[in-house]
């Protein structure tokens, strides 16, 4: 058995149905509660902050900047990219905040005083994405020309591991991401995959097809063992891992 197959029923479908349908009948608010235009230009990143009372964005003027959702204002932008930011990002605890940027730098910054306190060029292009482990340790990145890598942050700049695809990555802004408690990496393809590896020995376990064209990011949902993905042909899926 394929250790991940295409999944077209969740199992909590009818609670979510219940869920959607108690929003739509209630006073939910459809109005903007707080919008900024701090960036100048696009605006790629958006992830809220840990303490859920701050949100982080990162964009086209090369700057990441955290916003209190509270006080409805920007409380510091944090530059130093020279290219624009396509992520942004913090560990666990909300005091680091790390960024990713379409000129290969990825950056750390310390919320409390604003300032850079490490850097480094990942040399493989545009950086798509990063994403910080939950132990705070490890850094997954992914970049345009195909690179995904995995960063012991406690050394030196030098990846630990290197997720190998066999081509169809190259070119692609899609994001990778952790799954199934940190056990697996997911990342999309041009040309209409899911590559699943295992962290820890880099071996690719599963190239899941069924997009058509880029898929632009993958998602893992703990409590069920589900992946979604989602695409430029317009579609989201989700996949049940069987074996997990």
């Amino acid at each position: 058995d394929e250790m991940l197959s295409s999944h077209s029923q969740m199992n909590s479908a009818k609670s979510g149905s219940d869920r959607l349908s108690k929003l739509q009948s209630s006073s939910f608010a459809t109005a903007s509660i707080y919008s900024a235009s701090n960036h100048s230009g696009d605006c790629y990143s958006v992830e809220f902050h840990p303490n859920q009372s701050h949100l982080i964005t990162g964009g086209f003027d090369r700057t990441v900047r955290l916003h209190d959702l509270r006080a409805e204002k920007e409380v510091r932008a944090f530059k130093g990219h020279t290219c624009g930011v396509m992520k942004a990002t913090s560990n666990r605890h909300g005091s680091l905040l790390v960024s990713g940027a379409r000129d290969g730098a990825i950056c750390f910054w310390d919320v409390l005083s604003g300032v850079m306190v490490k850097s480094f060029d990942q040399r493989m292009g545009a950086v798509a994405s990063v994403c910080v482990s939950h132990d705070g340790i490890g850094l997954l990145s992914a970049s345009r020309y195909g690179s995904v890598r995995l960063w012991d942050l406690r050394y030196e700049n030098q990846p630990i591991r290197q997720y190998r695809a066999g081509g169809g990555v190259s070119g692609s802004f899609s994001k990778a991401a952790f799954a199934s408690d940190e056990a697996l990496i997911l990342r999309g393809t041009c040309d209409g995959k899911v590559l699943v590896w295992d962290k820890d020995s880099g071996d690719l376990l599963e190239k899941l097809e069924g997009h058509q064209g880029n898929v632009f990011q993958g998602a893992w949902n703990e409590r069920q063992g589900l992946v979604a993905t989602c695409g430029d042909d317009g579609t989201v899926k989700t996949w049940c891992c069987d074996a997990l």
